[in-house]
């Protein structure tokens, strides 16, 4: 670690090892000048890790989080229903091609589509579900995605027109 140059500097983010996320947010003001009052400016980047647990989504619909032994983290998405939706905000797509999803179904299966800015976005990829037979038996699907450079909200969209409720349980997500 390097001497601060600053005062207010420590040169050290403390991050816990099972983070999946953190935030950094920084902010400066200005001494201003004579008649010219001080003015601040702020920004800020979420850093996430490649994996993430499908239950630290930013916002979901149409599924809850449940518990279970054989899920990472002891806990997973589930009972999730047609329409139902993962949101995960600020995702930097720039190296990303794949994402592998860990889902498993003994219900109904579906789709999962990778929308990107909104739940109704354009899709970027999708990747069947099938019925295995076993709600917590999770297997790798994997989502090639159509190329892009952007920054932005990725929505995992859950449909099966057909059987609207019970359609899958997925665990964790990994961008590839």
């Amino acid at each position: 670690s390097v001497a601060p140059q600053f005062q207010g500097f420590v040169n050290d983010v403390p991050v816990d090892a099972d983070a999946s996320a953190i935030r950094l947010v920084a902010s400066y003001t200005d001494r201003g000048r004579d008649a010219i009052p001080s003015l601040t400016g702020q920004a800020s980047v979420t850093l996430r890790s490649r994996t993430i647990q499908a239950e630290a989504a930013d916002e979901y619909r149409g599924t809850q989080p449940l518990g279970s032994s054989r899920a990472e983290g002891n806990t997973f998405m589930g009972a999730i229903n047609h329409n139902g939706f993962l949101k995960f905000a600020d995702i930097d797509l720039s190296r990303v091609n794949t994402i592998e999803i860990q889902a498993a179904s003994a219900g109904a299966g579906g789709t999962i589509e990778v929308r990107f800015g909104a739940f109704n976005g354009p899709v970027l990829g999708s990747t069947p579900v099938e019925v295995n037979g076993d709600w917590e038996a999770f297997s790798t699907k994997v989502i090639k995605l159509t190329p892009t450079t952007d920054r932005g909200d990725l929505y995992f969209v859950f449909q099966n027109e057909q059987n609207t409720g019970g359609l899958m349980n997925v665990d964790s997500i990994s961008f590839q």
